[in-house]
């Protein structure tokens, strides 16, 4: 795949063996990447979100740094997430984070493996040192998960930095060469837009 074009055209992946399609949040579908992620409490709040991920998106496509997506399911959104850089320009150590989340009624039928293969695969289109997930103590099906695809479990506190918990438990240094051969259907072209 050429790096290039994940981070400059539009496109959309299909998952095996499903109808889901993955495709980047762009500031088209910012909106709706919001309401279904954050949940923004007042229309002040969604706009901040609005202007923060337009300009993450202008960045990724220079930078080449973090991807944010939606899962869809005949135009329905049904889960979203991102990979991007965790770490700071100036850290030893440059390290991107995998994050995937379902809405509820698609937990438990299977499309998390997919979804996290074709994001582990994508993880190797930026340029760092290591990549690493994390999740709550509670999330028995991402730890499910992780423990299927062989990852390692260390507990971990991270909290975000205006209040919240991101992750108690961590799974850090994934071999993301093990996913570099995933084969994607990925067909560049039109942005997908979802209202």
């Amino acid at each position: 795949m050429e790096t290039n074009k994940i981070f400059t055209n539009d496109w959309k992946i299909v998952l095996p063996d499903t109808n889901l399609v993955v495709i980047p949040v762009t500031p088209s579908n910012a909106i709706t990447y919001i309401k279904v992620s954050f949940k923004p409490e007042t229309a002040e709040i969604q706009d901040t979100h609005v202007k923060y991920l337009t300009q993450h998106y202008i960045e990724s496509r220079i930078k080449r740094e973090y991807l944010r997506v939606l899962v869809l399911q005949n135009e329905e959104i049904v889960g979203f997430d991102a990979l991007g850089k965790f770490s700071q320009p100036t850290d030893e150590i440059q390290t991107v984070n995998v994050g995937i989340a379902f809405v509820p009624g698609f937990l438990g039928k299977g499309f998390g493996a997919k979804f996290l293969r074709v994001l582990l695969r994508l993880s190797c289109e930026i340029q760092t040192d290591q990549v690493q997930m994390g999740t709550l103590l509670d999330n028995t099906a991402m730890r499910a998960l992780a423990k299927k695809f062989g990852l390692t479990e260390t507990l971990g506190i991270v909290d975000r930095e205006n209040g919240g918990r991101i992750a108690e438990v961590m799974y850090l240094n994934i071999d993301r060469n093990a996913f570099r051969d995933v084969p994607l259907d990925v067909t560049f072209g039109e942005e997908v837009v979802v209202l």
